[in-house]
């Protein structure tokens, strides 16, 4: 029998990669990419933007997000005192999700040792979440919720004082900067802080207010009801379930973690002090500190243990 020859041959199927191993990737522009801008073209384009008058501070991290390589470029904002932050501006790359509106009145406790890092006026450098070192585990938990893989942050400095900070995330792959890319860090941090001044600081007051009372709801019969954040005194984590403790001493079984609580409270109020605990730390009445670390809720008979990877954060929000 003749063989068949190359051109009759059935082409093989083309292999995908399963959706569940990996993210899909951006979606590539037709055509050859773009001309990436040049160092001059670079602080050219910047100092446009801060000539002109309608958004400095997005229209910079527009032109910084991608010429960083990043999948988001970020600018956040603290309170006269530094106990807490705001997010205030982002960009954003294709099929990259915001977190800006979480990112408000924050607690710096959150962010832990990157936030001594900024009040050092240091650079914060995560190449990989995955292997950051012990005392920011609190910051690599809320970089793995946002799905960051690699991260770089640097303090917004005016006038000797710190006012904020601002970075870049990497989502779909770790970040490969270069050595010109961490110097330039300083002077971009000068640049934005003189934006956010001109056009965030001075419109704020000094000390934010409290972000407003939130609602959560809870299942109740068939249907949903919605509870006041205040009202809720501590949650217990039962594997991919929780009990929610109210003030009244009612509570409520839910089908959802404590993760997934975490991302619905407010952070300014609510603080992790155990692997399966969250409490509401405006009813905190006492800490104990033995070998063993005891918290007394008001209201509450029962102690509520802290776990040693929680007690700096217990400290911060006790201010000892």
């Amino acid at each position: 029998m003749k063989e068949a020859s190359p051109r009759s041959a059935p082409r093989k199927p083309r292999q995908v990669s399963p959706p569940e191993k990996k993210p899909a990737k951006r979606d590539q522009p037709d055509g050859p990419p773009s001309s990436p801008l040049t160092e001059a073209d670079l602080w050219q384009s910047l100092a446009q933007i801060a000539a002109g008058a309608e958004a400095p501070l997005e229209r910079a991290l527009a032109v910084l997000g991608p010429f960083y390589k990043a999948d988001r470029a970020w600018a956040g904002r603290y309170n006269d005192a530094l106990t807490h932050f705001w997010g205030c501006s982002e960009w954003l790359g294709p099929d990259i999700a915001s977190h800006m509106h979480e990112i408000q009145g924050v607690p710096v406790d959150l962010i832990g040792e990157a936030h001594r890092k900024f009040l050092r006026h240091e650079p914060v450098i995560i190449p990989d979440v995955e292997r950051m070192p012990r005392q920011l585990r609190g910051l690599q938990a809320e970089l793995r919720r946002e799905s960051v893989r690699s991260t770089v942050a640097f303090p917004l400095v005016r006038e000797g004082k710190l006012t904020g900070f601002y970075g870049f995330d990497h989502v779909w792959e770790l970040a490969n900067w270069s050595k010109a890319d961490i110097d330039r860090l300083p002077a971009l941090g000068s640049y934005l802080a003189r934006l956010l001044h001109r056009h965030l600081y001075l419109a704020l007051p000094a000390d934010l207010p409290p972000p407003p009372q939130r609602s959560i709801f809870v299942t109740e019969h068939s249907g949903m009801k919605a509870l006041s954040s205040d009202a809720v005194l501590f949650i217990r984590a039962d594997g991919d379930y929780s009990r929610v403790h109210l003030t009244d001493g009612g509570s409520y079984f839910e089908r959802r973690s404590l993760k997934n609580w975490i991302g619905q409270l407010p952070r300014e109020r609510f603080l992790r002090v155990h692997q399966s605990y969250l409490v509401n730390g405006a009813r905190i009445e006492r800490l104990d500190r033995g070998p063993r670390w005891t918290l007394k809720l008001q209201g509450h008979p029962e102690e509520i243990p802290v776990g040693r990877a929680f007690r700096h954060a217990v400290r911060l929000h006790m201010a000892f």
